[in-house]
């Protein structure tokens, strides 16, 4: 996956900054802040934003801004999942376009350990697939993790005893 340039990330890095620089008792500008910043990230997303995009809900959640807060962390996260399997034309507002992610997600079982993106990444085709299922309320994540668990026992990456 490319980096971003160390531009790039210097902004967002001092975005980061100056949210924080904003006083506590203005929770309204600070939640236009960091709805601009989480709207202007694109995959690969820097640390400073990922953990931003994490904080959201908790912070800001409850705010005016809440739910466009909490819905740019969410497409965000998807983003960045998107672009780790380097999947093209994805619409998020398709409920079918997640249903085929999920199932491409779990077919990438068999490469968890060696695959470059989610070694990077620290995350597991399992992991991403049920932040998927988090993101859309008529994807079922038991259904996903018994998926995956028949890919991984069918491929020899687990055994069922």
């Amino acid at each position: 996956m490319a980096t971003k340039p160390k531009s790039v990330v210097a902004s967002f890095a001092l975005g980061v900054s100056a949210l924080k620089c904003i006083g506590p008792d203005r929770t309204d500008l600070r939640a236009e802040a960091a709805l601009s910043l989480l709207r202007a990230a694109q995959p690969p997303v820097p640390l400073e934003i990922s953990t931003l995009a994490s904080e959201v809900a908790a912070t800001w959640g409850s705010g005016p801004l809440g739910v466009e807060l909490i819905e740019a962390a969410r497409l965000l996260r998807l983003g960045e999942i998107v672009a780790r399997y380097n999947v093209r034309n994805f619409h998020v507002m398709d409920p079918a376009h997640a249903n085929r992610l999920v199932e491409f997600i779990l077919t990438q079982v068999d490469t968890d350990g060696a695959n470059a993106n989610a070694s990077a990444s620290g995350r597991s085709a399992l992991d991403d697939a049920l932040q998927v299922c988090n993101a859309y309320s008529h994807l079922d994540a038991s259904a996903a993790c018994s998926t995956y668990l028949t890919n991984a026992i069918s491929l020899g990456v687990m055994r069922p005893w």
